[in-house]
C-alpha cells in the first residue's frame, strides 16, 4: 500500500484557525465581543460629544439654568410655568434675565409683569 494513494486531511483553514469544532466556537464569542465593545465605545463617545457641545453652548447654559430655577418656584400655576418655559426656550434674553434677578420680590414682580402682558 502506498502513502500516496490516501488522501491528506488538512488540520488547518486558510485563516490558520484549526477545523475542530471546539476552538472555531471559542473564536466566534470573542470576535464579536471585541465587536460589541467597539460599538459601545463609538456610541459612547457620540453622546459624551452631543452633550459636552450643548453644555459649552453660553446660552444653551443659561436657558437650561432659567428652566432648573423655574422648577424651583413654588407659588405659580402650571399655566404660567409653561408659558415662562416657552418663553425662555425662544428668549434667551428673557431667560438670562430671570436668572440675573437675585432679589425674589422683584423677580416675582418681573414674572407678574410678563404674564400680565402676555398671557
Amino acid at each position: 500500500m502506498s502513502l500516496s494513494s490516501q488522501p491528506r486531511q488538512s488540520h488547518k483553514v486558510d485563516s490558520g484557525t484549526s477545523t475542530s469544532g471546539s476552538s472555531s466556537n471559542q473564536i466566534t464569542p470573542t470576535i464579536a465581543i471585541y465587536d460589541m465593545q467597539g460599538s459601545i465605545n463609538r456610541l459612547k463617545d457620540t453622546i459624551e460629544k452631543s452633550i459636552n457641545v450643548n453644555l459649552e453652548d453660553p446660552q444653551e447654559a443659561r436657558r437650561l439654568q432659567a428652566l432648573q430655577m423655574l422648577n424651583e418656584v413654588q407659588d405659580l400655576p402650571m399655566e404660567q410655568k409653561i408659558a415662562l418655559a416657552s418663553l425662555f426656550t425662544d428668549n434667551i434674553a428673557a431667560a438670562s434675565t430671570f436668572v440675573t434677578i437675585k432679589d425674589e420680590d422683584f423677580r416675582s414682580n418681573w414674572i407678574a409683569e410678563y404674564l400680565t402682558k402676555h398671557l
